[in-house]
Parts: C-alpha cells; sequence; structure tokens
C-alpha cells in the first residue's frame, strides 16, 4: 500500500509545471498506473504471506492441537465441574453416613440400656435399689421379732425404721445435750441436798432414811453385756451411760455391772472374741479395773476410765494405759491383773455369765434390767431406771418432767442412728 501510494506520489512530482515541458500523458500514465497496481498486488500478497505463515504455526504442522478443539475444551471444564461436584457430593454423602451411623449407635445404645435394665443384667443401680430393699425388709422382720418379744415396749419403732441412720455424731451429741441439760440443774441440787445430808450424819433418823434410799436390796441391777471394740458398745457408752454415770443421783438408784464379753466364743476355759485377741486383752483391761475401782454412790470408780477407753478407736490396751493415767489409776497394778491368772478368770466369768443369759442376748450391747432385756428401750435407761426404782424418796431425776426430757432425747438418739449394734454370730469367730 505504501507503495502504491509512494509511487501516485512520484508520479505527480515529476509532472512539469511548464506546459512546454510536458509530454503527451497518455502512455507514461498508463504505465505508471500498472507499476503502481502491480505494487499494490504485491504488498497485498506479501501480507497475506506474513499471516498464512503464522496460521500454520498455530496448527502445528497443519494439525490443530486436540486441546484447543471447542468440544475438548467443554469436556475438560465439564469434567473439571463434575469432579468438584463429586466432592462435594462425596463429602456430603460421607457426613451423612456417619451422622445416620452415630444417630443408630445413639438409639441402639439406648435400647440396649433399656433392654438391659428391663432384664434386670448387671445394673449398678439396680444393684444397690435391690440391696436396699432387701436391707430394709430384713430390718423390718428384725423390728417385727424384737416387737414380738415384748409387745408394747416399742412404740418408737417405726419411726425408728423410717428414720436416716446416717445422722453425724455432732448433731447426736447436740440432741443429747439438749435433751438433758434442762435436768442439770435439778441434779446439781439434788447434788446438794446429798452433800448436806451426808454431813448430817449426827440425825439418826435421816441417817436411816439415807439407808433406805441407797439399800441394795432397792438397787435397780443393770448388767452391760459388751465387748471392747464394738462400735455399737462404744456409742452406747460415751452416748448414754456416760452422761448417767456422772449423776450421784443415778448412781444411788443403781448397780452397774459390766461384762466385757459380747458375741465371743467360748470353749470349755478359752475364749475367742469376736475382733481378736486386741478385743480379749481390753476386756481383760476392764474387767480388772472394774475390780479394782468399783463404783459407789459417792463416786464414779473405774467409770471414767472406761468410758475414755470406749471414745477411742486405737488397740484396747495401749487406750487403757493412756486412760488409766489420765485418771488416776494405777496402770502397773492393772496391766498385771490383765496379763495374769486374775484376768483370765475376771474374763471367764463374763462369758460364762453371758454364755447364762436367758433369753440368750442377740447383739452387743446387750443391756439388762434385774435379769430382762432391754433391746431399744436401753437408750431411755434413765426413764425404765426410775419407773423400777422402789427405793424411798427417788430423786429429782425421776420426776416427770425430767423423765419427759430423757425420753425426747433417747428417741431423737434412735430417730437419728438408730440402734447401733454388733450381731452375734453362730460358729467360729
Amino acid at each position: 500500500a505504501i507503495a502504491c501510494v509512494g509511487a501516485h506520489e512520484k508520479m505527480a512530482d515529476t509532472t512539469p509545471l511548464f506546459p512546454s515541458e510536458r509530454k503527451p500523458a497518455g502512455r507514461s500514465r498508463t504505465v505508471v498506473t500498472a507499476v503502481a497496481a502491480i505494487a499494490c498486488v504485491g504488498a497485498v500478497a506479501l501480507v497475506g504471506a506474513s499471516l498464512t505463515h503464522r496460521t500454520t504455526v498455530l496448527m502445528a504442522d497443519g494439525i490443530e492441537p486436540v486441546n484447543k478443539l471447542s468440544f475438548a475444551r467443554a469436556e475438560k471444564s465439564h469434567f473439571s465441574a463434575a469432579k468438584r461436584l463429586d466432592d462435594v457430593s462425596s463429602r456430603s454423602a460421607v457426613d451423612s453416613y456417619f451422622n445416620k451411623l452415630s444417630s443408630s449407635e445413639a438409639k441402639q445404645h439406648a435400647a440396649d440400656e433399656r433392654a438391659d435394665a428391663t432384664a434386670k443384667q448387671a445394673s449398678l443401680s439396680f444393684y444397690f435399689d435391690s440391696l436396699g430393699a432387701t436391707y430394709t425388709k430384713q430390718a423390718q422382720a428384725h423390728a417385727a421379732m424384737r416387737a414380738a418379744r415384748h409387745p408394747g415396749k416399742l412404740t418408737h419403732h417405726d419411726a425408728m425404721i423410717r428414720s436416716s441412720i446416717h445422722a453425724d455424731g455432732a448433731a447426736v451429741d447436740a440432741a443429747v445435750s439438749k435433751g438433758i441439760s434442762k435436768a442439770a440443774r435439778s441434779t446439781d441440787e439434788s447434788a446438794a441436798v446429798e452433800e448436806s445430808r451426808s454431813e448430817a450424819n449426827s440425825d439418826e433418823g435421816e441417817k436411816k432414811g439415807k439407808q433406805q434410799l441407797t439399800s441394795g436390796a432397792s438397787k435397780v441391777k443393770i448388767g452391760f453385756y459388751m465387748e471392747s471394740m464394738c462400735p455399737g458398745c462404744k456409742y452406747f457408752t460415751t452416748h448414754v451411760l456416760k452422761s448417767l454415770m456422772k449423776k450421784q443421783e443415778f448412781r444411788s438408784m443403781v448397780d452397774v455391772e459390766v461384762y466385757p464379753y459380747g458375741n465371743g466364743q467360748l470353749t470349755g476355759t478359752q475364749i475367742a472374741c469376736q475382733h481378736g485377741t486386741d478385743e480379749c486383752e481390753g476386756n481383760k483391761v476392764i474387767a480388772c479395773i472394774q475390780k479394782l475401782y468399783p463404783i459407789t454412790d459417792a463416786d464414779e470408780g473405774f467409770f471414767p476410765a472406761f468410758v475414755c477407753m470406749e471414745a477411742k478407736d486405737g488397740k484396747p490396751m495401749a487406750e487403757g494405759e493412756s486412760c488409766a493415767n489420765d485418771n488416776n489409776l494405777d496402770w502397773t497394778q492393772i496391766k498385771t491383773c490383765a496379763a495374769g491368772t486374775t484376768g483370765s478368770e475376771l474374763a471367764l466369768s463374763a462369758a460364762q455369765a453371758t454364755e447364762g443369759l436367758s433369753p440368750a442376748h442377740e447383739y452387743a450391747p446387750w443391756v439388762t434390767m434385774n435379769g430382762a432385756p432391754l433391746r431399744d428401750d436401753a437408750y431411755n435407761l434413765a426413764a425404765k431406771v426410775c419407773d423400777s426404782y422402789t427405793g424411798l424418796n427417788k430423786p429429782s431425776m425421776c420426776d416427770k418432767k425430767a423423765v419427759k426430757e430423757d425420753t425426747t432425747a433417747a428417741l431423737k438418739i434412735l430417730k437419728a442412728v438408730g440402734f447401733s449394734v454388733c450381731p452375734r454370730r453362730s460358729g467360729k469367730v
């Protein structure tokens, strides 16, 4: 195209301006025009050749690459989209599968649990529920048996069975303290009266009245059949006897005898204790201190040391030494007694007395009043003693108000913790 334009321009430039210099235009113009046309055709051909060469390179020797074809590009796009779609579907399917599996497993697990509960197979809850029901039935049967032995004596039995047996010791101690606190003033007043009476021994009439009050014939005989390592015996000693034996009024009405044998086994003269040899040694210590330091109306004798031993949970021999020293008792004398013939004889006597009970004891602690078992009423000991005491001039602790308070305190103990015992078992200890 440039050549064509140039030729035309050149032709214009070479045309003479003056007519005298001009030649005829016909032939020469025709020649120039023809040359320009040829130049234009050549230029177009040259451009076309250039373009033709470039197309040949893209076609790769005359064959277009398959990945450049439209259907191939469409297929590639299709497969790419399908792959993405398949990945999402796969993930969705897997999620759906595991969700369904989890739901199915959860349902099956719940069904298995229901089946186990229905079939009563290895269910911990069922086990303890059954065990609790069994114990309740046994307790009710035991209560009925005990009530049948002395009808009318266990009016508080139903309340005791329904009550919880897991109250803590502090609450029980508070109940006991509250139950006896109102009687404390009357006890102190009574002690003052007794002291005045003892100072007036010159008055023969008053002396005679006092002898009638404390005479052995009128005293209530209390037998306490226990063993030195029994938790129930320890509880009864520390929560019932301890407070009563501190009162001179109470001591003036009773003769208390402790029989340290409990649920042992007696074969000839040989004793096997329920809680082992340590308990046998403790039983001998208790028997010896009772022998060496008897209770009187004026003095508690061995009882503070005995209560001290029962309040501890160590080995009775070691606790005996500690408690004897704390209460100014001669431990050397006590130990000699317990380790020697005297201790063995006292232990054998307690065992024979226990084995000779009629009716036979059922558990420890076993408390009798004038030879008859008290069972649950042992916790209401003050009221029972006051009711049975036949001496003149009953002390103030036996008036109706004080007896009612003692009875209320006893029922609180029974309602809170029940009657704690060590059961008697037949056969070998």
